[in-house]
């Protein structure tokens, strides 16, 4: 049992080191995406160029949610609004450690907040909801916290922006052939070839929905790239 075992943590460890080897970086996105572009001069462009592509791609794939996060809000008696962090692209699950009376959060829209209000019941419910993004993204509760209590929140967090060629992405692994299809979308764009350009959205896109499905996640839309400045 124990040769077994410490082979097991041979193997182990040479495959971490494998994968350790094998993560991409933004370097190897952008050559990867030159390899395959099709384009009649892929230098044409600079290596900045290929690199905001690349971030694009990242920057569209986390605006679906696939970057989960994990963050805590510590309620203060008495005070309904709180901050969320600033990378927040949308709020995925949230529920609270020690759940007053056992209570559930309900999700509810900041239309609905005046509705609750003077409503009745509010003894077997609480509720939530955001407002905003990014550096403004706050969650509000109601009724106010009576009681000190920590809720955690699970969310979509916005790709880490890419700056030196050895970073890698917190896209997660399976969606990361995705991000190649997209620089060679946007690099034939560019280069006027539209006609092929959209053959390589669709495929990004078609990709984005299988692994959603995949996921268990929902995909109401697409938005129509714009480039990061």
């Amino acid at each position: 049992m124990r040769k077994i075992g410490l082979v097991c943590l041979v193997l182990l460890c040479v495959y971490s080191l494998g994968l350790a080897d094998n993560l991409l970086t933004l370097s190897d996105f952008r050559t990867e995406a030159k390899n395959q572009s099709s384009l009649i001069v892929p230098s044409f462009y600079s290596d900045t160029v290929w690199n905001s592509w690349v971030n694009e791609g990242c920057h569209d794939l986390s605006s679906y949610g696939i970057v989960e996060k994990l963050d805590t809000v510590v309620f203060v008696v008495g005070t309904m609004f709180y901050d969320l962090n600033v990378d927040l692209v949308s709020l995925i699950d949230l529920f609270p450690l020690t759940p007053e009376d056992k209570r559930a959060l309900d999700l509810i829209t900041p239309g609905d907040i005046g509705k609750i209000a003077g409503a009745t019941g509010l003894s077997v419910t609480r509720y939530y909801w955001t407002t905003g993004k990014d550096i403004s993204a706050i969650i509000g509760f109601y009724p106010t916290p009576a009681a000190i209590d920590t809720v955690l929140i699970i969310y979509g967090a916005q790709a880490e922006y890419l700056s030196s060629d050895t970073d890698t992405t917190n896209i997660p692994y399976s969606f990361r052939p995705l991000i190649t299809d997209y620089v060679i979308h946007r690099g034939l764009f560019r280069d006027g070839r539209t006609a092929l350009a959209d053959k390589y959205y669709e495929k990004y896109k078609n990709g984005v929905q299988e692994k959603l499905k995949i996921k268990g996640k929902h995909l109401d839309y697409f938005v129509i790239p714009k480039e990061i400045k």
